[in-house]
């Protein structure tokens, strides 16, 4: 499962040179990021071409997403809309944090439905302990291996967003892949950032580039979010989105 090595393009490592000389700073990185356009190689489509009822169905957002690496509102949105738009029944998130998405998806979905949380830090999961939606919500503790994916495969709906680095990222991307049903969906978060430099999101776009090269995957990235988008659902497939 290993990626071979990337190779940094020449303009990109000048512009981290130029990171350097201004102090290694966030807000640099924030500016310099958006000058890599290679990066931002996927077509961008409206959520409605890829989620079911988008713009129509409702969904209870009571605990906004809080702290540093909480998924942002508006990317939370998509994907609570996701799994109800596409009446997901097993659903399987890659890094959880504090699992507010977690629990949020447990309140939107049907009581059949069943969350696996794959996370290697077993105090995460706060936001839905001793709640009631803890119920539908399994945790898997350990690293994201395909014999930890696999213990309750296969998912109808999967929620990539555990280690941002490139070799973690096209890790996690095959292991979906193998424990991914034939009419599922897979997400991944931070398809689109602004901290490459700094790495505090690391280098999604490099490991779906590489991930679309060899699997001839068809990805979207959903259009005000930084999600990218799979899916095999009759009818939504994201193969039709792109010409």
């Amino acid at each position: 499962m290993q990626p071979p090595p990337f190779h940094e393009p020449k303009g990109t490592a000048l512009l981290r040179i130029l990171w350097k000389l201004t102090g290694r700073k966030r807000h640099f990185d924030s500016f310099l990021t958006p000058f890599l356009k290679y990066r931002e190689f996927l077509p961008v489509v409206p959520g409605e071409k890829v989620i079911p009822d988008f713009l129509t169905s409702e969904v209870r957002f009571r605990t906004p997403p809080i702290g540093p690496w909480a998924t942002p509102a508006d990317d939370t949105l998509a994907v609570i809309k996701a799994v109800v738009g596409f009446n997901s029944k097993r659903i399987l998130e890659i890094g959880s944090y504090k699992g507010t998405t977690a629990k949020l998806m447990a309140q939107n979905t049907d009581p059949d439905t069943r969350i696996f949380t794959l996370d290697i830090d077993p105090d995460h999961g706060s936001a839905f302990k001793g709640t009631p939606e803890e119920a539908k919500i399994t945790r898997i503790i350990g690293d994201s291996s395909l014999e930890n994916a696999s213990k309750h495969a296969p998912y109808d709906f999967i929620f990539i967003d555990g280690d941002h680095g490139r070799k973690g990222a096209y890790r996690d991307s095959l292991v979906s892949l193998d424990v991914l049903t034939d009419d599922g969906v897979i997400f991944w978060h931070d398809y689109q950032n602004n901290d490459y430099f700094v790495h505090r999101n690391g280098a999604v776009p490099e490991a779906l580039l590489l991930l679309q090269q060899q699997k001839n995957i068809p990805l979207v990235s959903i259009e005000g979010t930084m999600i990218a988008a799979y899916s095999r659902k009759p009818e939504w497939e994201t193969a039709r989105l792109i010409s």
